[in-house]
């Protein structure tokens, strides 16, 4: 209701309040398909450019809408296309 009334008083909408899900590396390997060790090549080398958020010293975690952004990319689209046509 809240949206609808916001919508109907501004004429857009309001983001939703969506909780920040943070996944490891094993996990965002995953949801792009690729392995765990292809995952720290590519970051290392700086070919993933998805933000990391430090938990404590040494736990890292990345966030789901980051890796989502990462794929939505024109930089992501560019090297799938590129890897395509070299194959």
């Amino acid at each position: 209701m809240k949206t609808l009334r916001a919508v109907a008083k501004k004429g857009n909408t309001m983001e939703p309040d969506i909780p920040i899900r943070l996944v490891d590396a094993k996990e965002a390997a995953d949801i792009l398909g690729i392995s765990y060790s292809q995952f720290r090549a590519l970051e290392f080398e700086g070919v993933l450019r998805i933000p990391r958020k430090m938990l404590g010293r040494k736990t890292v975690r990345y966030r789901i809408t980051d890796i989502n952004n990462f794929i939505m990319s024109d930089d992501a689209t560019k090297r799938e296309n590129d890897t395509d046509e070299t194959a």
